[in-house]
């Protein structure tokens, strides 16, 4: 599978892929019993928005400069477009990076975490 990150194609190890997608959440909320109608309702729903979306999986780079750009948009705050070409399509920040594992040249793979922009 692969996803794109801006202009930046990343192959995305088998199974590791996790779009993350969230819900409104609403949240119920007690109010004080009047006393003149005890059988009035005595609650209220309020939306408090929603989560932003994450994605994770485990990426295959092919060199050490494409994990260091990686790591200049972690550090830099850079936001990109993030496309999986089936549910995720916004812009997005790396909010976590993991640490390279080099399995021979031309595939390094590396834990990522995108968050919603």
């Amino acid at each position: 599978m692969q996803i794109k990150w801006g202009d930046t194609v990343l192959s995305v190890s088998i199974g590791t892929w996790s779009p993350m997608q969230t819900a409104p959440v609403l949240s119920e909320v007690e109010l004080l019993p009047d006393p003149e109608n005890p059988n009035a309702v005595c609650t209220v729903l309020q939306q408090r928005g929603r989560k932003r979306s994450r994605a994770a999986g485990n990426v295959i780079v092919t060199s050490m400069s494409e994990y260091a750009a990686l790591c200049n948009n972690l550090l830099h705050g850079i936001s990109r477009t993030l496309t999986d070409g089936d549910t995720l399509n916004g812009t997005f920040y790396i909010e976590s990076l993991g640490n390279p594992v080099i399995h021979f040249a031309g595939h390094i793979t590396v834990d990522i975490i995108f968050v919603e922009g």
